[in-house]
Formats: structure tokens, sequence, C-alpha cells
């Protein structure tokens, strides 16, 4: 069967209906052609683009079991259209990986860092420090608070209370004739 455009492609020069299919399905075009250079580069580039795709997308997870709505595919679609270089990471397997890493690896290493100097605060008893009267009187106030005994004594008063609740109700359900 003949091409509808057979006979439009007869009248260009050197054109044929052989050579422009041997044209649309050679595999040597300069969309197939990356290297693992320019893979790797664009891994990273996509690695930082899914940093806040991955906070929204996890957002839009929630909204989704909450509300019953579509939000992740649509926050996806978003990212999927503004993202330059998600094609030319997933052309090799170095830019897949370049990508994972740098996915994990910057949020991760922020954590890390954000972490240790909490840490590091909490050592130092510096977690907490507002300067003043105010200041003082807060961190008087928290002591105070956030003590063993009183930790102890708000359980044991959570503890009863819900364990009177639960006897309560027990005791309020309608018994069964036997």
């Amino acid at each position: 069967m003949a091409s509808p455009y057979a006979d439009l492609l007869k009248t260009l020069p050197g054109a044929s209906v052989s050579t422009v299919t041997k044209n649309l399905n050679n595999d040597d075009n300069l969309e197939n052609d990356v290297g693992t250079f320019k893979s790797i580069m664009a891994g990273v580039g996509s690695g930082l683009f899914k940093i806040p795709e991955g906070l929204f997308s996890l957002g839009a997870t929630l909204i989704d079991l909450g509300a019953d709505t579509n939000q992740a595919a649509e926050v996806e679609e978003y990212f999927a259209k503004i993202n330059p270089f998600d094609e030319m990471a997933e052309a090799t397997t170095a830019g897949k990986i370049t990508e994972l890493i740098t996915n994990l690896a910057i949020p991760g290493g922020a954590a890390f860092k954000l972490a240790n100097t909490a840490v590091k605060a909490s050592k130092g008893g510096n977690y907490l420090n507002i300067t003043g009267n105010a200041g003082k009187n807060i961190n008087n106030g928290i002591k105070k608070t956030l003590n063993k005994k009183n930790k102890i004594r708000a359980f044991d008063e959570s503890a009863s209370r819900i364990e009177k609740e639960r006897q309560q109700d027990l005791l309020q359900q309608p018994q069964l004739a036997v």
C-alpha cells in the first residue's frame, strides 16, 4: 500500500518513501546520542529537581490519602514537565545512579549536619537559649516542668485517666443475656 505522501515526496529532489522511512527509524539521531558524561551531569541537575519534587509529592500523597483526591499524579506530571534533565539522566546507568545519589545525599547531608548541631547544642546546654528575663523565666519553667518526677506524674495521671474512661465504657455497654 502506498503512502499518502508518496506523491508529495516524488516532487522533492532526492526524497523517497524509503529514505524518509530510513531517516525516521535511524537510531543515530541527536536525541538518542547522550554520552556518559552528559548523562552524569544531567543526573546531578535532575537529582536537584527531584529534591523538591519528593517533598511536594509526599505532601500531595498525604492529601490524597486524607481527601481522596489525585494531587500526587498532578504534582508528578508538573515536575516531569519542568525537569529538562530527566531524559538525559535516564539515558545511561551512570546518569541514573548520579541522579539517585544527588537526590539522597544533599538532603541527607543537610539533615545530618542539622542533627549533629542539635546534639552538640543539647550536650552543651544551649539547645534553647533565649536571652533576657523572659529567657530566664522560660528556661526555669522548662526545667521545673521537664524534670523526671513531673514526667512520671504526668504519665501516671494520663494512664489512670485513660484506664478509668475505658472501665466506664465497659460498664456502660449492654450485657447480653445468655
